[in-house]
């Protein structure tokens, strides 16, 4: 099952319902965790929350940020905005197709201004932001951005973010 598509509401419940009866997403998360192998061809670094990450693009949300940048998307959504904390200083951290991509610390210590955030949060998985949002002390560790994002990290768009 995959929710980013475009699916009638009525089918969208049905196939969610179904899911969550099935209950695959807790399972599959800690056997992602324990693979070996999944782990050594991943950029992430081996976490709960990342195997989680791995379980939602797995189960529920393929693709891209990129797909909310489309014009020709199907999609009806006009905005889409998944909310993280930043857990150094607490601040709101968004992942979102309009207004301010990130937070304010990040765009302002890009050294080209935001053409890097540009390109890059278009390459942002769609399960990462909303693993990102399922993150909290005690329960889950923080997601490491961008280096749990981006697999890339030769990109130069990369480099200037994680600076």
């Amino acid at each position: 099952m995959s929710i980013v598509r475009h699916t009638e509401f009525n089918q969208f419940y049905k196939d969610f319902y179904h899911f969550l009866n099935e209950d695959k997403l807790l399972e599959s998360s800690i056997t992602y965790l324990r693979d070996d192998s999944i782990w050594k061809k991943s950029h992430k670094k081996r976490s709960l929350i990342n195997s989680f990450a791995l379980a939602y693009e797995h189960f529920l949300f393929k693709g891209k940020f990129d797909l909310f940048f489309d014009e020709n998307s199907k999609s009806h959504l006009n905005h889409i905005c998944f909310n993280a904390t930043e857990f150094s200083f607490g601040l709101a951290f968004r992942f979102q197709n309009t207004g301010l991509f990130g937070n304010s610390p990040i765009n302002k210590s890009i050294p080209n201004g935001l053409k890097e955030l540009e390109q890059l949060k278009k390459e942002v998985q769609i399960a990462d932001a909303v693993a990102s949002s399922s993150c909290f002390p005690f329960g889950f560790e923080p997601m490491i951005f961008p280096d749990d994002y981006f697999e890339d990290h030769k990109n130069r768009d990369y480099k200037a973010l994680s600076c």
